[in-house]
């Protein structure tokens, strides 16, 4: 009877990193996607001031941009399991280079396209940051939640910067409304999935819970 091996450790450790650099980048696309397709489609769609456009365009692009922020907080929790500092530097280190990127590309080219885009993700990433800040005080995260200031700073300062793009022509409002709005419902549908997902996405039956080691 041939008696099954375990795997060797070296091999669960690769494993184990593997899957920690794809829950990274799939969270990190995950929210690249948000700021492409909500700019993008609200640049054609959204009318004079955001809220003006088509309704049932609006609603669509709307809950897209909360499933794919769902998608992507989804990631960064089962992310960590593992661990949870690697979790918050993921975040804030790719929101935050993701603003100094698109900012940087719209004074360099001075594109109006480029600055809308990178003030959509500057107020995304501003939105987003402030509520994993908020979610961290309210879990008691030994102080990780302070990480998430940096994103924040970030996002405020990208979109102070763009402030043309939205100043003077009535689009600060509906902006804010809309994407605080599909953040704070993204972050819904997380919970949601957190509570009653299957364990392929919340990493249920992944990794040991802490309380037990």
């Amino acid at each position: 009877m041939t008696t099954l091996r375990p795997a060797p450790r070296g091999a669960h450790r690769l494993a184990h990193h593997a899957t920690k650099t794809a829950l990274a980048v799939g969270s990190t696309l995950a929210n690249a996607a948000v700021v492409a397709l909500g700019a993008t489609m609200l640049w054609l769609t959204a009318g004079t001031t955001v809220i003006t456009g088509d309704g049932t365009q609006l609603t669509v692009i709307f809950f897209c941009c909360a499933l794919l922020h769902a998608l992507a907080t989804v990631l960064l929790h089962r992310l960590s399991r593992a661990s949870e500092m690697t979790a918050t530097l993921v975040a804030v280190i790719a929101l935050s280079a993701g603003v100094a990127l698109l900012v940087a590309f719209y004074l360099l080219t001075g594109l109006y396209f480029s600055g809308w885009v990178a003030a959509f993700a500057s107020l995304f990433v501003a939105a987003s940051s402030v509520v994993s800040a908020i979610i961290g005080i309210l879990m008691a995260s030994t102080g990780r939640w302070i990480l998430h200031l940096i994103p924040t700073a970030a996002g405020m300062a990208g979109f102070v910067i763009t402030n043309e793009l939205w100043l003077s022509n009535g689009l600060l409002v509906g902006l804010l409304l809309f994407e605080v709005g599909f953040v704070v419902c993204g972050r819904f549908f997380t919970m949601i999935f957190l509570v009653a997902g299957p364990d392929v996405l919340t990493g249920g039956t992944v990794y040991r819970d802490r309380r037990a080691r």
